[in-house]
């Protein structure tokens, strides 16, 4: 019995590496029909989404800007 036991938590580890190995695993690459589902709800995200920009009169005849996006719920 005394023999068995290391041999029994080698094996234990072993398969509790091999679970924590396939939950870290990488995401599936997406279908295409799922890359098409997406595209579509950006379409109507950018659809309605309203910019508004700024131009700032910043010192030694220089500008800049601020550009804020508005997503219409």
């Amino acid at each position: 019995m005394k023999k068995k036991l290391p041999l029994l938590i080698i094996i234990l580890i072993s398969i509790n590496c091999t679970a924590q190995k396939k939950a870290m695993a990488l995401p599936k690459k997406p279908t295409t029909k799922e890359i098409a589902a997406i595209k579509k709800v950006n379409i109507k995200q950018a659809a309605a989404t309203q910019f508004k920009y700024f131009v700032i009169k910043a010192d030694s005849a220089t500008y800049g800007y601020s550009i804020l996006s508005q997503v219409a719920l």
